[in-house]
Order: structure tokens, then C-alpha cells, then sequence
């Protein structure tokens, strides 16, 4: 691996279990002292530093967020042209589904899988609608398996999606940019979708609240809410070898005007408190970080899990895709558990 072998001073990295595999190999910096010295550890709220946390420890800072599990964009253009509401409520989503078809929407939902990602998010907004914070999270640390219902109950949507012909039939040979389009010329209205996919709408000159809306999936009832962020930030290899130089650009990335500029170039959202939304955030940014600081956080759920779950995963969301009304839902949850349990 480059991070052992021939080590940049710094390098860029999700908070995933890779990140958390490597710190706990001794292949990162402890930087825990470092959080301490420059006053982060009193500054960012513990559902921040507790993503970034291993065993106690800190090995990374945070330089931005996106909002991408359970994150969906709406299609304001073609919502309008039918009458149709961005739901507030489960039941809601599901008839915005049912009436969008039935009003010649024939394909609602845009999906691309040429890469597997794309797929994940739809399978953690369906889990994050129907498990909500306190069983995501328990799935998250192994305190929950995928035999568990709320797992299978999750599936069981994304298959009646799939018999109701609500994605669109090419994802399987469309990236999440070339799924956008479909999105974008209204053959689609709602994209599961991070909230970068708001920055390229803007590109497109699409305007927030007028053209599209994002906004978190609505929970069933009686579930708590949970946001998924896509927390990037920078780490030092423990065999780095300008140590006190990365030091520092740690700092410049810990300042929140650094944040602000990067978050504003990029349409993201700045982790640290003092970084003010207000300054440098649209309608929408400034919503979802409201809804998002009055919830639990977690990360994507297959950003805790190896690469072979999320193989199993990803061949058991093909399957349900190419023959729904074939697969048998208990079977697929207990072969993928198999392998988390490993």
C-alpha cells in the first residue's frame, strides 16, 4: 500500500472502515494530541468526533461534509407540471411514487449503477426511512445482523420499487452524472443522490427551491430520523516524512474561512461551528444542516462494512433488480450476513 510503503506527507481520506483499518494497523498518525493542542476537541460536537474516532483516538480532521445517504432530490419542474407536493411523510413519498407513474412519469426514479455506490444510497435512504437512527446504527456496530426484519423490511421496498418499474431501466449502463441527465431532461423526478448533485444542477443553471429541492427521505412513523453524512477530511501516514509540515496544513484546513472557501467552491457544507452556513450556504444547504444538527449521525452504511459485504451486498441488489418477483429476500439477508459475520 502507497500509505505504508511510499508515504505522501498528507492525504486526503473518507472516515470509512479503510480509514479505520489503517489507524488500527499503526499506518496512521495518532493525531489525538494535535486535536487537543488546537482546541478542536472543545470545539466540534462529539456526533463529529465520534465518526472520526478509533478506539478512542483521533487520526484525522474534518475539511467537509455531504449529505448523502437518505438525501433526495426532487424534479420541482416536473413535480409542478402534475400537482404533485414534495412529501413530508412516508405514506407521502410512496403515493408521490404511485401518482408520478400513473401520470406518465413512467421511469420516477433515476438511478445509475455503472459504479456501485449510486446503488448503496438507495438501499441506506430505504433502511434510514424504515430503521431509523437506533437500528441503523445498531446494524453499523455489528449490534444488529442482516437477518434482523428491519433489514428484510428495507429490501422488501426497494424490491416492490423495482415490480413497479420505478427506476430507470438503463441505470445498469448509466454513472451517477449520466443518471443526473435523465433527471435533468424530465424522464425522471426524484434521484437518490448526495447533495453535490446540487452543485452540478447550479452549473446547469437550475435554481435551488424553484427547479429542484434535496431534503432528507421521509422516516416511517414512529422512527427517529437519522442524517448520513459523507465526512472527507486529511490524514498523516505514520510514516510520513515532513511530519511537522503536514502539522500545519492540518491547521489550515482546521480554519473555518479555510472551510467556508473550500465549502463554497465546491457545494458542500464546513464541519467546524464557527464556520457560519449563513455566510456561504443556499436555501437548501442551510435547511438540511438545521434538520441534521437536531439528529443522530452515521455514516454510509456501507462505509462500515469490507469490501466483500459490499459485494455480496451489491450482487444481492443486482438480483432483486434483474427478477424481483424471484428472489427470495430471507436468503439474500442471510447470505450477506454471512460474510459481515465472516
Amino acid at each position: 500500500m502507497v500509505i505504508d510503503s511510499s508515504p505522501p506527507d498528507v492525504a486526503a481520506h473518507w472516515f470509512n472502515k479503510y480509514y479505520r483499518d489503517y489507524a488500527r494497523r499503526g499506518s496512521l498518525l495518532d493525531l489525538t494530541g494535535f486535536w487537543e493542542n488546537s482546541g478542536l476537541s472543545q470545539v466540534y460536537p462529539q456526533k463529529i468526533q465520534n465518526l472520526i474516532k478509533v478506539d478512542g483516538k483521533m487520526y484525522g480532521v474534518p475539511l467537509d461534509i455531504h449529505w448523502e445517504g437518505g438525501v433526495v432530490l426532487y424534479n420541482l419542474r416536473v413535480l409542478n407540471r402534475y400537482g404533485i407536493s414534495v412529501p413530508e411523510t412516508w405514506d407521502g413519498f410512496q403515493l408521490m411514487l404511485s401518482e408520478l407513474k400513473s401520470r406518465g412519469v413512467e421511469h420516477p426514479i433515476a438511478m445509475g449503477f455503472a459504479d456501485a455506490w449510486p446503488r448503496d444510497m438507495v438501499f441506506t435512504a430505504i433502511l434510514a426511512a424504515v430503521g431509523g437512527s437506533d437500528f441503523y446504527q445498531d446494524l453499523a456496530s455489528g449490534n444488529a445482523r442482516w437477518t434482523d426484519n428491519k433489514v428484510a423490511e428495507a429490501f422488501e421496498v426497494y424490491r416492490d420499487w423495482c415490480r413497479e418499474g420505478y427506476f430507470d431501466p438503463s441505470a445498469p449502463g448509466l454513472d451517477w452524472q449520466q443518471a443526473l441527465n435523465t433527471f435533468i431532461n424530465g424522464e425522471t423526478a426524484v434521484y437518490f443522490m448526495g447533495d453535490w448533485a446540487c452543485a452540478a444542477l447550479k452549473k446547469v443553471g437550475w435554481q435551488p427551491n424553484v427547479d429542484y429541492r434535496a431534503d432528507f427521505i421521509p422516516a416511517l412513523p414512529g422512527v427517529t430520523p437519522i442524517a448520513i453524512p459523507d465526512l472527507e477530511g486529511f490524514v498523516i501516514p505514520a510514516k510520513a516524512a515532513n511530519k511537522e509540515r503536514a502539522m500545519e496544513f492540518l491547521e489550515f484546513i482546521s480554519d473555518p474561512e479555510t472551510q467556508i472557501t473550500f465549502a463554497s467552491i465546491k457545494g458542500s457544507t464546513a464541519p467546524h461551528p464557527n464556520a457560519d452556513i449563513q455566510q456561504y450556504g443556499d436555501d437548501i444547504q442551510r435547511a438540511m444542516w438545521n434538520e441534521a444538527e437536531n439528529r443522530d449521525w452515521a455514516l454510509p452504511i456501507m462505509w462500515y462494512f469490507s469490501q466483500a459485504v459490499r459485494d455480496r451486498f451489491g450482487d444481492a441488489m443486482y438480483r432483486i433488480w434483474e427478477k424481483p418477483s424471484e428472489v427470495n429476500i430471507s436468503e439474500i439477508c442471510a447470505s450477506i450476513d454471512e460474510v459481515a459475520r465472516g
